[in-house]
């Protein structure tokens, strides 16, 4: 019974401060390495993908499960441009969407990584270690991006050696349940 009653004030403080998740602010990671490990090759093994881009250096790895949504397709994050912030290409891409145009979804980060059950998927970024969101989009392909380029500002917090975790949160009332899923996770670490 203690169990049951700890595990329902847990889930429900992560879903209260995963809601009340605000706009980017002062960033809460702690840990920014002075070094950037650069991998000169690309790793895929159907689970985790690391790859670093050149110039600039820095890499990313996905982690976390994703659940199939209505469209029976899982929704992957992974990043288009540069990891090096000074080119000023970095961004963010979701494939695997369904196609909802009165729905909308929403890229979120954060410090922190967890893998626990949430909604009909999986809350890849703990919201009690700092959380933030950039501007909701409609769910009108199933394809959603966003990039420096088109928004600097949501990717102002962004430093040379820091690290963060991305995961995108999407309506998706087709699939019953608790109306919404997540994609998978995206660590990255930034380089210059």
């Amino acid at each position: 019974m203690k169990l049951i009653l700890t595990t329902a004030i847990t889930a429900s403080t992560v879903f209260a401060a995963y809601l009340l998740a605000n706009e980017p602010q002062q960033t809460t990671v702690q840990a920014i390495q002075s070094d950037i490990a650069t991998p000169t090759t690309v790793t895929d093994d159907g689970s985790e993908t690391t790859q670093s881009l050149g110039t600039g250096g820095g890499n990313a790895t996905t982690y976390c499960n994703a659940t199939p949504n209505s469209y029976g397709t899982v929704a992957q994050i992974n990043y288009v441009g540069a990891l090096g912030l000074s080119q000023g290409t970095f961004g963010l891409r979701v494939t695997g969407l369904p196609i909802e145009p009165t729905a909308f979804g929403v890229f979120t980060y954060g410090g922190t990584q967890m893998n626990v059950p949430f909604g009909n998927g999986y809350l890849c970024i703990n919201p009690l270690g700092g959380l933030y969101r950039m501007t909701p989009q409609p769910l009108v392909d199933t394809t959603v991006s966003r990039s420096f380029v088109e928004a600097p500002a949501e990717f102002s917090l962004f430093q040379p050696a820091s690290s963060w975790n991305f995961q995108f949160w999407y309506r998706n009332p087709a699939a019953g349940g608790a109306n919404f899923n997540l994609s998978n996770g995206l660590r990255v670490q930034f380089g210059n």
